[in-house]
């Protein structure tokens, strides 16, 4: 294989596994659109936080400003995961698709999704020790919490270990609540019924948010202060089984909505406000990746859904990554301005978080996205065992 070929192929090697064989490639690119901003806010927080005084004030300006709002990113992951987990159990409430067994969506939450969580947390812990920033005592029950996903609600703050593993807490306890959810919302057949309560209850728990202060912490750490991004996801999900499915209508309009919505998510981003209209961008953009031909073309790139794939372990890694790469550049000035020194530090960044993630994608997330893996552990160990377990006698005959 000549290297061309080799490039070509290499997407499809790093491509995702899903239970039921089949992936929405809309939604990997979107995946990749969350995932990068995130790299980008934290890239560009610590240049801030390392460069001289007078170059960091530079920070401060607008495109600083929009550098910094990656966590617009984190809120499109909970609008893909409302899309996402619903879609299986809209599909069996409207379209009598297949049962959804509880036991084992469960169940495949924790052999998809624990290992590489429990290795890489692991991995973290094991780095704080060795910079000697806390004892072990100290750092154990962040650790086990974590591992739980309690931290938030038993700390009221982010994790020292992995401070990004605070949205997966939320993740968690969206994926609890997600059956008896989708039951509520996708029992009702009617469309214009389910959509109008849909469209309304998403409303009322925005307005809830705004009135009882939820947006703010601690609140903020938990599903009640981010339901309405879920909720949003399920509304997508109701509009993709009816009308988005196989052939559908594009217009080169939704490309220009799509780019106008992506720009203004960042524009109008805020932890604790503006949410109605943030909210809407997340949601046009959304719909413009499957309805706009420009956009379609660019975001279903098989490099695009490839890196996208892989989101789950760049968000786990590339934090600790970029600390660890501080430690080394953050005396490399090389201009007496802000983005230039920034864009250095973030190509640093994306040169080594892109590699370690496609190592760490192929070691421990991507084996764990065969359903059966557990099956084919067992049967390797119980070999081993049984082998190992005759070697004894076997030495005996040999010697006899």
């Amino acid at each position: 294989m000549n290297l061309k070929a080799f490039f070509r192929s290499l997407p499809s090697g790093l491509s995702r596994v899903t239970s039921g064989g089949k992936f929405i490639r809309e939604i990997d690119g979107l995946r990749f659109l969350a995932i990068l901003p995130v790299v980008i806010q934290h890239t560009s927080e610590r240049t801030v936080r390392k460069l001289p005084e007078e170059l960091a004030s530079q920070g401060d300006t607008m495109g600083a400003f929009l550098t910094q709002n990656g966590g617009a990113g984190v809120f499109l992951f909970f609008v893909i995961s409302g899309f996402i987990l619903s879609l299986p159990f809209a599909k069996m409430h409207l379209y009598g698709g297949s049962k959804v067994k509880l036991k084992k969506y469960f169940g495949r939450r924790i052999t998809r999704l624990e290992p590489p969580y429990i290795i890489w947390m692991t991995v973290f812990l094991l780095v704080v020790l060795i910079k000697g920033m806390y004892t072990f005592s100290e750092i154990l029950p962040h650790y086990f919490l974590s591992l739980v996903y309690l931290h938030n609600a038993v700390f009221l703050k982010y994790s020292f270990i992995n401070p990004v593993a605070w949205s997966l807490e939320v993740e968690i306890q969206f994926y609890l609540l997600a059956p008896l959810l989708t039951w509520i919302f996708f029992r009702e057949k009617n469309v214009i019924r389910r959509r109008t309560f849909l469209i309304l209850s998403w409303i009322a728990m925005m307005a809830l948010q705004q009135y009882a202060g939820w947006l703010h912490y601690p609140y903020r750490l938990f599903i009640i202060g981010h339901l309405h991004y879920f909720l949003l996801g399920f509304l997508l999900t109701d509009v993709y089984l009816s009308d988005w499915q196989g052939e559908r209508k594009m217009h080169r309009i939704w490309d220009l909505i799509g780019i106008v919505a992506f720009g203004a998510m960042f524009a109008t981003y805020s932890e604790t406000g503006s949410n109605v209209i943030f909210t809407c961008c997340l949601g046009l953009l959304m719909a413009s990746v499957f309805l706009g031909p420009l956009l379609n073309r660019m975001i279903t790139n098989p490099w695009i859904t490839a890196i996208g794939g892989m989101c789950y372990t760049i968000y786990l890694i590339h934090l600790p990554i970029l600390e660890l790469q501080f430690t080394f550049t953050e005396k490399f000035i090389v201009f007496n301005n802000f983005y230039s020194n920034f864009f250095i530090q973030l190509s640093i960044a994306l040169a080594v978080i892109l590699p370690a993630s496609v190592i760490g994608f192929l070691a421990l997330e991507k084996p764990c996205m065969d359903p059966k893996w557990p099956q084919h552990l067992r049967t390797w160990l119980t070999q081993k065992v049984s082998t190992s377990s005759k070697l004894p006698a076997n030495a005996q005959q040999s010697e006899g």
